[in-house]
């Protein structure tokens, strides 16, 4: 991969263009600077209905929501976790399906 551009706010989140699988691609990163993602979470952290939120705070269905919105449009959802020095979650989305949904009419990607 071949970082093109980086915009940064505060460090906690950028926007790249990336080479990757032979064409252009946006990544889009998030990251946080806390205790990072413990091993046993990380195995499951995509999973529906998976939270580590007490009972009544959270569904666990937002990180794989996520994940399946941007696999239907051909990209990847993943992080990368230090534990004790925070987590980064990347999406990571092909130009051409931009493209081609922009060309549908779905201007809100």
């Amino acid at each position: 991969m071949k970082s093109a551009f980086a915009l940064r706010d505060e460090d906690s989140a950028a926007t790249f263009r990336i080479d990757k699988d032979g064409g252009p691609w946006l990544r889009m990163t998030v990251e946080d600077h806390g205790a990072g993602i413990p091993a046993p979470v990380r195995e499951r952290i995509f999973d529906p209905f998976y939270t580590t939120k007490p009972a009544g705070m959270g569904t666990g269905l937002g990180l794989s929501i996520s994940h399946g919105i941007v696999k239907d449009h051909g990209g990847e959802l993943h992080f990368e976790t230090e534990p004790g020095h925070g987590t980064r979650f990347h999406v990571d989305l092909p130009v051409a399906a931009l493209t081609q949904a922009s060309r549908a009419g779905r201007d809100w990607l």
